[in-house]
């Protein structure tokens, strides 16, 4: 989509169209290693979906991990493409915290 918008959390300036996405996930994927993420069950409406994360990754640099965690929340077309991209999440720098097996479940 054109159109398609990625949103990193609610106050940041959206990344539109598919090449503005593209590069943003470029530039910002170049500067992590060994990435390792859990993905929640998916909660999907009929124009709407959104799924909870966790990664753990390392700098590229200094080898030092770090933790988050977040929520993407997804707006869907009709044909099923996404429009609208919302990320929200939170860090935790220098340290490497699996998910507790209740968040899993």
């Amino acid at each position: 989509m054109d159109r398609a918008a990625y949103h990193q959390g609610p106050f940041g300036s959206a990344h539109v169209g598919r090449d503005a996405i593209a590069a943003h996930w470029t530039a910002t994927l170049s500067r992590q290693k060994d990435p390792v993420v859990w993905f929640g069950v998916p909660i999907v409406s009929v124009d709407r979906a959104a799924v909870e994360w966790w990664c753990i990754l390392h700098d590229p640099a200094t080898g030092v991990p770090r933790t988050a965690a977040g929520c993407l929340v997804l707006r869907l077309a009709e044909d099923g493409r996404c429009t609208q991209f919302h990320e929200y999440w939170h860090g935790a720098q220098d340290t490497a915290v699996e998910p507790s097996a209740e968040w899993l479940t």
